[in-house]
């Protein structure tokens, strides 16, 4: 078709738009001088460091971190996958500039004319129910009620809350005068045609309610929600499905908060615009809202632009946890992270809120688990018996919630996780509860499952890497080895290439090392720097960077694992820490390990934050377990004392002992300068 817009119109339609306010709804941007800067909103790129600069004047973006940089049109192809002519589109709508005439399938025309007129109504009745709230009066039951609710006057103008007069024909009579086709008001979901009067009269679907605009991230009002002031159902009353209304495809309140929760990676997840609402007034304003509908794949994708974190705030009642069971696949299948929070029986956020406070709910925020382990656990596992039968029903349940994703989602490195979670509660082996939701998936979506790997596979033998039965000279190439960083360490005293790695007897403070050094990027890249620098200087197996930073040797098999798969490719560091649960006897000592390393960085500085924070972090569990290791010396040189008579042999004895008591005073010296920061 050549060039849909003669540049001339693509000129106009760049200014009437200001970059400034097409990017602000996606991050929070700080004019700071000619610039306005703030954290780079594309996903690819989790800024921490506010590196993404927009210029009003040269209407640019350029972002110092990720590297991309252009101007209004190539953000919105770049970030919401627009083409050229549709970004155009988006734009021209937006200035309410009227698009230049093209040929087009009659079929095409009428679908888009007829989604014009639909968006334009809907702005329409924004501002009408805008209107018919503002000349209320303060004394007005509407306004009262707003009022109790939490509906400040910031709050209304930032959501475009309205308000239905109790009127059966206030806004169709708006469109008459205004010449709208009634049918329009139809399609919109506005207007019902009444079976009175030959049915060619038209009535208000809403009336005598609390309006609350559906509106895009891109601006446009799409639909309504309406809440009844007093007694009468339904409570809640949302639009149809439209033209260009799905409840699937959008979520309450993004257009005002997606900034929020592009700043602070993490979207709040509720149930209706009230909730959203109430959330957004109490500070936390990083909020969306379903409507009346599960979390959808849909959801998820739009989520997943903004942040691959979020937090389900479920009510308290058997309908919330039945949403958090649709809600699971659509969640894990975007590659989001989510974590769940049910409150109290009879209560919703708003709720909640006014009863005990914003700050409680930021605590019941901050101890959520992941919301996989609070279905088993509150829902799939409510009236569990430890039965054999009760233990595979559990199973089934999981994998009739997890069925919609598809077997695909037993791929991700997350799964192996729920795998061992589960696999701890029940009290049975991670195998088979892997086996068994394969199969039950694969019968629920017709599929045939792919056969489950056994352990017993040669790929699957797992290394020794106890330093006093290894041989490093076993690796046959010198290139191979730099190549791959491995510190794979060969044992001779191997039981076989069915042989499980038994954590069972690792230190609490080995198995925090273990769990940072699985989580951390950072820290798996020095280990590999550190071993190429040992094998080029020829080092003894005993100073092993591992041996150096593990004593037991389960845990030392384990690391020299996963520096292995992280030598062989580095870019899929993020499914090692997973991969590795297949070969452990107690998969939840790992996952809970890899668990606390995630929780104890703490919400300043989580993992992969920045090679500093982990490296700090890991100081102080080697500072641990050092004072273990002096403590043990100590002790043994005690007992050595106490048993020797000769006087000689003794002196040398307290001299190792006075060395040791200051290396260990030194050691506790270290530990209080890191618990004064």
């Amino acid at each position: 078709m050549g060039v849909r817009f003669p540049p001339d119109f693509v000129d106009k339609v760049r200014e009437a738009n200001n970059i400034v306010d097409v990017i602000g709804p996606y991050t929070q941007l700080r004019s700071t001088g000619a610039n306005f800067m703030g954290r780079c909103p594309f996903p690819d790129h989790n800024d921490k460091t506010a590196s993404f600069s927009v210029s009003e004047d040269k209407q640019l973006y350029n972002c110092f971190g990720c590297k991309k940089s252009g101007n209004i049109f190539t953000f919105l192809q770049i970030f919401n996958g627009y083409s050229f002519p549709e970004s155009i589109e988006f734009l021209a709508r937006r200035a309410n500039i009227a698009l230049p005439e093209r040929d087009e399938d009659p079929r095409e025309k009428k679908n888009r004319d007829l989604k014009e007129s639909v968006l334009s109504l809907n702005r329409l009745a924004a501002s009408y129910f805008a209107n018919s709230f503002q000349k209320l009066p303060a004394s007005n039951s509407v306004r009262v009620y707003a009022e109790k609710r939490g509906l400040t006057p910031e709050i209304v103008e930032t959501f475009q809350v309205g308000f239905s007069p109790d009127d059966w024909q206030g806004l169709t009579n708006t469109m008459k005068a205004r010449r709208i086709a009634l049918p329009v008001g139809e399609s919109a979901g506005l207007l019902k045609k009444s079976s009175r009067a030959g049915g060619e009269s038209h009535y208000d679907l809403f009336r005598g309610r609390l309006m609350f605009p559906i509106v895009s991230t891109s601006g446009d009002v799409l639909g309504f929600g309406g809440r009844i002031l007093g007694e009468g159902e339904p409570k809640y009353l949302n639009s149809p499905e439209t033209p260009v209304f799905h409840k699937g495809r959008v979520l309450y309140g993004l257009d005002v908060t997606a900034r929020f929760i592009r700043s602070q990676d993490e979207a709040i997840i509720v149930e209706g615009y009230m909730d959203a609402v109430a959330l957004y007034g109490a500070g936390l304003k990083n909020v969306a809202a379903i409507l009346g509908t599960a979390f959808t794949p849909e959801h998820g994708k739009l989520i997943r632009r903004m942040t691959p974190n979020v937090v389900m705030l479920l009510d308290g009642d058997r309908a919330g946890i039945q949403g958090a069971e649709r809600s699971l696949p659509a969640l894990l299948a975007a590659d989001i992270r989510p974590r769940g929070v049910i409150l109290p029986e009879g209560m919703d956020p708003d709720d909640f809120l006014r009863e005990r406070g914003v700050e409680a709910l930021r605590n019941e925020m901050e101890r959520a688990g992941d919301l996989f382990t609070l279905l088993l656990t509150r829902h799939w596992m409510s009236g569990y018996r430890a039965t054999a039968q009760d233990k595979l029903s559990v199973v089934e349940q999981a994998a009739s919630a997890l069925a919609p994703a598809g077997l695909e989602l037993l791929e991700q490195a997350m799964a192996e996780l729920f795998i061992g979670e589960m696999a701890k509660f029940l009290d049975v082996d991670s195998t088979w509860v892997r086996k068994t939701l394969t199969s039950k998936i694969a019968a629920l979506s017709g599929r045939t499952p792919r056969p489950v790997a056994v352990l017993s596979s040669a790929q699957n033998s797992v290394p020794s890497l106890d330093p006093a039965k290894a041989v490093i000279g076993e690796i046959s190439r010198h290139d191979e080895f730099q190549t791959s960083h491995s510190a794979q360490i060969l044992d001779s005293a191997s039981t076989g290439p069915t042989a499980m790695i038994d954590l069972s007897s690792v230190s609490r403070e080995e198995l925090a090392a273990l769990g940072l050094l699985l989580q951390s990027k950072f820290l798996m890249e020095d280990l590999s720097e550190a071993t190429k620098e040992w094998f080029a200087a020829g080092g003894a197996r005993e100073d092993h960077p591992i041996a150096f930073l593990l004593d037991d040797p389960a845990a030392r098999k384990v690391a020299g694992i996963a520096l292995r798969k992280y030598g062989h490719q580095p870019e899929g560091f993020a499914t090692v820490a997973a991969s590795l649960l297949n070969s452990i006897a107690q998969p939840e000592i790992l996952s809970k390990s890899l668990s606390e390393a995630l929780s104890g960085m703490g919400p300043g500085s989580p993992i992969g934050a920045s090679a500093e924070s982990d490296r700090r972090q890991m100081a102080r569990i080697l500072n641990a377990i050092q004072r273990r290791r002096k403590q043990v010396d100590l002790d043994q040189i005690s007992r050595r004392i106490r048993e020797m008579k000769s006087q000689d042999e003794n002196k040398d004895l307290m001299e190792k002992f006075v060395i040791i008591q200051r290396e260990l005073r030194e050691i506790e010296n270290e530990r209080r300068s890191f618990d004064r920061e």
